[in-house]
């Protein structure tokens, strides 16, 4: 056998090699890919999760979220307090958001993330929540996510 031969044959296999890096490589970019979406929803539920345990679990909590559905009017620090509980249910609606715009939460499950969201922020939370979007997140004024949770802006 020459050296022409040799390099020949070197040359190939070098090919395979790379053909099945590259291969491997794509196998453990899908693998990662699926993972991250597993515990970005993972973290969505939980997050979820937790801001519903904070108000239900929570009498004093869940007697200001129940004002903010009806027609008595909070006191000082029970609008401090809806103000924080809101502050949890819009950050966890923009985390959901976040994972939406990078793939990584299924269009099912934002929209359903997006109607909870939009229900909780029924009566006096939904002003509340919008104040809170306008002060900590004006850059979102006028995106999709502010126009379908906070409109229509009549609610008093």
């Amino acid at each position: 056998m020459n050296w022409d031969a040799i390099g020949a044959v070197g040359e190939i296999i070098g090919a395979i090699a790379v053909v099945v890096s590259l291969m491997y490589l794509a196998v453990q970019i899908r693998t990662s890919s699926k993972l991250a979406k597993a515990q970005m929803f993972q973290s969505a539920v939980a997050e979820q999760s937790r801001v519903a345990d904070g108000v239900t679990n929570d009498p004093e909590n869940f007697e200001v979220w129940l004002k903010m559905y009806g027609d008595e009017k909070l006191t000082t620090p029970e609008y401090a307090r809806a103000s924080f509980i809101l502050s949890r249910v819009m950050q966890a609606m923009l985390a959901i958001q976040i994972g939406y715009d990078n793939g990584q939460i299924s269009k099912e499950f934002f929209l359903d993330a997006k109607a909870q969201t939009a229900e909780l922020l029924a009566g006096k939370a939904r002003p509340l929540a919008r104040r809170y979007l306008e002060r900590n997140h004006p850059n979102l004024k006028n995106s999709q996510i502010f126009s379908d949770i906070m409109e229509p802006e009549t609610d008093t």
